[in-house]
């Protein structure tokens, strides 16, 4: 079990997870001034295998900040944009980020 509650300033994302996870919570957290985008799903082969092994499968992101993101490129308060299956994203704040809020492609 990891515990995250405030995360700033990091030269990337915030938490980046790749592939091969499963069950995953974020409750409350503030992830907020990093360099790209506070919280990070994608696969580990830069979204070219479609299989079942390589998403992050039911995540759930419940409360908590993601803001200011964006810093040194274009970044979002969350990333989704190829790596996440089942993902709940509930009650949350993303803003002033410098990409969107949350991106989900």
């Amino acid at each position: 079990m990891l515990l995250f509650t405030k995360l700033k300033i990091a030269d990337s994302w915030g938490v980046g997870l790749y592939g091969r996870t499963r069950h995953t919570l974020f409750e409350n957290c503030y992830m907020h001034d990093n360099g790209v985008d506070g919280l990070k799903y994608t696969t580990l082969d830069g979204a070219r295998s479609q299989t079942n092994n390589s998403f992050n499968h039911h995540s759930r992101v419940v409360g908590g900040r993601y803001n200011n993101n964006g810093k040194r490129i274009i970044g979002d308060g969350i990333d989704a944009c190829d790596g996440a299956r089942n993902l709940v994203i509930d009650s949350i704040e993303a803003s002033k980020n410098n990409g969107n809020g949350i991106t989900i492609k």
